[in-house]
């Protein structure tokens, strides 16, 4: 915590901190170090990107045939690109791909939790649900890998290896 003391008399000003109290070790400062952490590291990138160089375009649009990411978010490398651009999960897809994986995380934690500590009922319930999601994630992937096979099969620009 030494260096976080440098920050103890400016925050101890703007927040009209009482006498004696540490921004850098109060623990009912927590979240206002955390905010303050995260608006901080925010502001310096931010600064940077705009003060580098910008990538290459054409870094980019390989980036884009390999990555596939999320269209809206690559307009403007995807409109330079000479071949159409196919997208292999849309975003509504993705999200219900993240909250399947959150939940059975979380239930796996919870149940393996739940059996060293408290209820065995409640904790093999948790671990069939992060079975079940694991599963339905596993069924998900190899659809989605089906489908990128088959589409790599008809179009050399998403799998270039092929040629």
């Amino acid at each position: 915590m030494g260096l976080g003391r440098v920050f103890d008399r400016p925050a101890s000003w703007l927040l009209n901190l009482g006498e004696g109290v540490r921004f850098s070790s109060d623990p009912s400062l927590l979240g206002a170090r955390m905010l303050f952490m995260v608006v901080t590291l925010t502001s310096i990138i931010v600064i940077v990107s705009l003060l580098t160089r910008p990538t290459d375009p054409q870094t980019l649009r390989e980036f884009v045939m390999r990555a596939r990411p999320f269209r809206w978010c690559w307009l403007r490398v995807i409109r330079t690109m000479e071949h159409p651009y196919i997208e292999f999960e849309d975003f509504p897809r993705t999200i219900l791909s993240w909250g399947i994986g959150v939940v059975s995380v979380g239930t796996l934690l919870f149940g393996i939790g739940e059996l060293l500590l408290g209820s065995a009922r409640v904790g093999l319930c948790g671990i069939v649900v992060f079975a079940a999601g694991i599963t339905w994630t596993v069924r998900r992937m190899r659809a989605d890998f089906d489908r990128q096979n088959a589409l790599s099969e008809i179009d050399p620009v998403i799998n270039p290896e092929s040629e």
